[in-house]
């Protein structure tokens, strides 16, 4: 299992290099003004885009997933368990995938966000619902 020291690491090398159909992805977000986090930890997954107004995790499956499912299918069921709702696309999906519905899904307070993100999501130790907005 990976420290939270190696995930920070191996996040940061993720959001320095993303797949080409992160990329391009990250790009419609942006173009249709969506708010969304690349690259987020969750618990001990990082997932690709995180949604947080929309409480939605969207996951660019590349061939490397093909081989990896049950990984996949384990992160998904902790993912959704803390009340999120996670969808899987291919990268060849990615241009195809209408943002549309994106935005047709209701918006929800941030305190439900972070409720959902609990203890286990900590800056320096201090609960990410105890931080203080500055």
């Amino acid at each position: 299992m990976k420290t939270s020291k190696d995930l920070k690491k191996f996040q940061r090398k993720m959001r320095s290099k993303p797949t080409e159909a992160e990329d391009k992805f990250s790009k419609r977000l942006f173009e249709q003004k969506i708010n969304f986090k690349q690259q987020m930890i969750l618990g001990f997954f990082i997932c690709d885009f995180v949604l947080p107004d929309k409480m939605l995790v969207i996951e660019i499956d590349g061939p490397v997933h093909e081989e990896h499912y049950i990984y996949d299918k384990i992160r998904t069921t902790f993912i959704e368990r803390t009340g999120l709702t996670v969808i899987r696309l291919k990268n060849e999906d990615v241009e195809k995938f209408d943002l549309y519905q994106i935005h047709r899904l209701p918006n929800y307070p941030e305190k439900y966000f972070r409720g959902a993100l609990g203890k286990g999501n900590s800056l320096k130790g201090k609960s990410m619902l105890s931080r203080k907005k500055t």
